[in-house]
C-alpha cells in the first residue's frame, strides 16, 4: 500500500513540474547545476521524460545539513561515464572488476539522489557535464519551482536527438529518443509493439550513422551536437529571465 501510495504522489509532483515549466520564462545555466549537485548543494528528486523534453527536479539542499559527498574517484568514474566511455573501459582503466565498476557508479548515482543503474543515468545529467566543460551548445535549461515544503526546482530542455533527425530514419530516431530516456531493449520492444531483435538492429543502425557505441557515448555525442536554443531576441514575447540557480 505504502509503494502505491509513494507512486501516486510521484505522479502528482510530475503533473505539478510540467504544468509549472510550461507556464515559466525562466532559464538557469545548466554549468553551475553540475558543481552544485557533485558539491552536495542539490540532489535529485526525480528526473522523467516527456514527448517533448527531458526533466529533472532538483532539490536545494540545507548547508547546515551534512550530506554524503562524492569521493574524487566516484566523480572521475562518473564524469569519464558520461563523457561517453564504456564501463568496460572504466573497469580496464582502472583494474577493477566489471561488477565493482558498475556497484560504484551505481553508489555514486545513489549519492546525487538517484536510485539508478549507470545505464539508466537522466541524459540531463550528461548535458550538464558538457555544459560544465564548455562542450554543450545547449547551457541552459527552463526552470521553474514547485510550490511544496521541500525547496523543489524543476529545470528541463528538449530533447537532444533534433540534430540528428535527418541522419536516422523514423524508426531509428524514435528508439534513439527512448534509448536516450534511459529505456531497456524489452522496454522500447514492449512500447514499440515489435520485437527485441528488431530493436536492437535499429539501435545498431543508428550508431554505426552517428559513429557511437552505446547508451553513455550516445548521450555525450548528443550533448554536444544538440542545436543551441534561439537567442533570447528571437524569442519574441516569451522572452528568458536569467535565473541563478541554486539560490
Amino acid at each position: 500500500m505504502a509503494y502505491v501510495y509513494s507512486l501516486i504522489e510521484r505522479e502528482r509532483q510530475r503533473s505539478r513540474a510540467i504544468e509549472a515549466d510550461a507556464a515559466s520564462v525562466e532559464a538557469a545555466d545548466l554549468a553551475p547545476l553540475w558543481q552544485a549537485l557533485t558539491e552536495g548543494k542539490l540532489a535529485i528528486a526525480d528526473h522523467f521524460s516527456t514527448q517533448e523534453r527531458h526533466f529533472l527536479i532538483l532539490e536545494c539542499l540545507d548547508a547546515r545539513v551534512d550530506t554524503p559527498r562524492l569521493s574524487s574517484r566516484q566523480l572521475n568514474l562518473l564524469q569519464r561515464l558520461l563523457l561517453g566511455q564504456p564501463q568496460k573501459g572504466l573497469a580496464i582503466d582502472y583494474q577493477l572488476s566489471a561488477s565493482t565498476v558498475a556497484g560504484t557508479l551505481a553508489e555514486t548515482l545513489r549519492v546525487l539522489g538517484l536510485n539508478v543503474s549507470a545505464s539508466r543515468a537522466p541524459a540531463l545529467l550528461s548535458l550538464m557535464l558538457h555544459a560544465h566543460r564548455g562542450q554543450a551548445p545547449i547551457d541552459r535549461g527552463r526552470v521553474s519551482t514547485i510550490e511544496s515544503e521541500r525547496r523543489l526546482r524543476v529545470v528541463s530542455v528538449k530533447h537532444l536527438d533534433e540534430a540528428i533527425g535527418s541522419k536516422l530514419s523514423r524508426a531509428e530516431r524514435m528508439v534513439v529518443r527512448l534509448r536516450t530516456e534511459g529505456r531497456s531493449h524489452a522496454e522500447i520492444a514492449q512500447l514499440r509493439r515489435t520485437s527485441r531483435r528488431t530493436i536492437a538492429n535499429q539501435l545498431a543502425s543508428a550508431s554505426r550513422k552517428l559513429g557511437v557505441s552505446g547508451r553513455c557515448e550516445l548521450l555525450s555525442y548528443l550533448s554536444r551536437v544538440a542545436p543551441a536554443p534561439l537567442p533570447e531576441a528571437q524569442l519574441g514575447s516569451r522572452s528568458v529571465a536569467r535565473t541563478a540557480f541554486p539560490p
